[in-house]
């Protein structure tokens, strides 16, 4: 059984994570994302906590991983490393939920779910959006290609991906 694309974004995501952590100047890349410490769950458990109670379907990962990508080319000397992760993807999970979902928190939810003050997460939410060009919209084609660039990854990157990743996706 494969695993679920929430996973397999994850693992992803820690791949490149250990590949800027690795550099030796990641940590004087500042910005309202970085934590002063690192935080004490990882990220794949705190993602899996933020599903517990934001419910995300599968798709939502994927425009996840839209989401960081458009971030990387707009801005190829932003790092994704483990000071910065938790809050990166916790707002663009954030964001893609208010956009793609059937369902929806208040922000004041999201806050609480992801351990932040209302105005932390609203200026999270700010500045991610300025970071992608305030682009959230993601068409079917792009989903699409996102999907397969993701398993394609996932695959390079040994991830099992076998019977289920593919089955459990649906569209936006």
């Amino acid at each position: 059984m494969g695993m679920k694309i929430s996973n397999i974004t994850i693992k992803i995501l820690n791949h490149l994570i250990n590949e800027a952590d690795s550099l030796s100047f990641f940590q004087y890349c500042r910005s309202r994302f970085n934590s002063k410490e690192l935080p004490p769950i990882s990220l794949g458990n705190y993602v899996e906590r933020a599903n517990k109670y934001i419910c995300c379907e599968d798709p939502i990962y994927i425009i996840v991983f839209l989401y960081i990508d458009r971030l990387v080319e707009r801005h190829p000397r932003f790092l994704i490393n483990s000071f910065n992760a938790h809050r990166l993807i916790f707002t663009a999970i954030v964001i893609a939920d208010k956009l793609y979902s059937d369902h929806c928190l208040t922000n004041q939810q999201y806050a609480r779910i992801g351990g932040y003050r209302l105005e932390d997460l609203n200026k999270l939410e700010w500045d991610f959006l300025s970071l992608i060009g305030l682009n959230a919209n993601v068409t079917e084609e792009q989903y699409g290609i996102y999907y397969k660039k993701m398993i394609e990854l996932a695959k390079k990157l040994n991830v099992d991906v076998e019977n289920g990743a593919e089955d459990s996706c649906g569209g936006i």
